[in-house]
């Protein structure tokens, strides 16, 4: 089984808000650590865990590109303040490790729901900073981040792309 999110959101329309596509964005993300979390609750096989946590971990490295080479640059450019930029790009760097701690361990082993469910809290509090923060400083510096949605997608369609092409 394959874990697919629904399609991302619409952007072949200019006016579509890459703020709002981020927040879908982050929604779809959340539903794949409660569907992962249903599944711990109902003795899932390792297997079907693995491939569920394997594609939250896919996700997210997904998300990070998306973020760090569009979004953040977009966001740094709009506000005048950059601290928040770069707290959410901090945020990032324990994201990069705590993938790479589920990626190297076995669903057998004793803490491996533990480390999901570890990336799971972390995703949660990070999306709370950026809507809460960074996507508030942006909607009042009535920053448009022309284009951004647009990018965001294709960029997304690309990394894809690429994963189904690997061996």
């Amino acid at each position: 089984m394959r874990f697919f999110r629904r399609s991302p959101p619409p952007v072949v329309r200019a006016e579509v808000d890459a703020i709002d596509w981020l927040r879908e964005d982050h929604e779809q993300t959340e539903e794949l650590f409660a569907a992962y979390a249903q599944m711990v609750r109902q003795a899932a096989p390792d297997g079907t865990r693995q491939r569920l946590a394997a594609w939250i971990c896919t996700t997210l490295s997904i998300c990070d590109t998306l973020e760090t080479e569009l979004f953040y640059p977009a966001a740094r450019a709009a506000l005048a303040d950059a601290a928040a930029v770069d707290s959410a790009l901090d945020d990032h760097v324990l994201l990069r490790a705590l993938v790479s701690q589920v990626r190297a361990a076995q669903p057998a082993q004793a803490d491996y729901d533990e480390r999901v469910a570890r990336i799971g809290r972390w995703l949660h509090d990070h999306v709370r900073f950026e809507e809460g923060v960074l996507f508030v400083a942006l909607r009042r510096q009535g920053a448009t981040l022309d284009g951004l949605a647009l990018a965001l997608g294709q960029r997304r369609r690309q990394l894809l792309v690429a994963l189904e092409a690997r061996p």
